[in-house]
């Protein structure tokens, strides 16, 4: 296998991380976070490897750690070396995709009032960009901080909109369901290709049990 040699046999490293970014959105796809996370390892750290490059392992890195739930503060830190890049380069879309990330960091935490603003301005750059992937990322995740907020009808019309947009670029890799305009935790498994929402869901509903739980 190519990752084995280049990875783990003291083959090409810079060679095996690119390909590790190029497979994450496949691994995102079929739900393969335990996969993802084996291959992604440090490679955000590997010796050799471009600004860019390393920004984008980082951010898938995050996105796998976002959706087992698993060190919140290992995502913020991930999350805020993409930002720095992306913003050293000046690479608006890299920006964009960051910023969702560090939000996520913040909802694994529930932190909904953090979080809103760095969905806002991804929106606002990704939509200036024309990034419809991240538009629709962003606009989810938003749909989340207004459910924390005990807004269902804004939630309601912004996973809506998400859903339009990941319909409209052809890129939704699961079935969605209707939104809920439940006040409370939203039933939907609202799921775009790269389903950076769902993570968030998750650490809400244990998060919630908990609270119970004490209760």
């Amino acid at each position: 296998m190519v990752l084995t040699w280049s990875l783990l046999d003291g083959g090409d490293q810079v060679a095996g991380a690119a390909i590790v970014a190029g497979l994450v959105p496949y691994w995102e796809a079929v739900s393969k976070a335990s996969d993802a996370l084996y291959w992604l390892g440090d490679r955000a750290q590997c010796h050799g490897t471009a600004d860019e490059l390393s920004a984008k392992l980082a951010i898938g890195t995050a996105f796998f750690l976002r959706l087992t739930g698993d060190n919140p503060v290992r995502v913020t830190a991930l999350s805020r070396k993409a930002l720095n890049i992306a913003l050293a380069l000046g690479d608006k879309r890299l920006r964009a995709s960051a910023l969702v990330s560090l939000g996520g960091a913040s909802l694994m935490e529930v932190r909904a009032e953090a979080a809103s603003p760095l969905f806002i301005e991804a929106l606002t750059i990704a939509h200036a960009c024309e990034d419809r992937l991240c538009e629709s990322d962003a606009l989810n995740n938003l749909a989340i901080c207004a459910d924390y907020a005990g807004e269902p009808i804004r939630a309601h019309a912004q996973y809506e909109a998400s859903l339009a947009i990941a319909r409209d670029s052809a890129t939704i890799a699961r079935p969605l369901v209707r939104c809920t305009t439940s006040p409370h935790w939203p039933k939907t498994q609202t799921t775009s290709i790269r389903r950076r929402g769902t993570s968030a869901k998750r650490s809400r509903s244990s998060n919630a049990t908990a609270r119970r739980g004490n209760s």
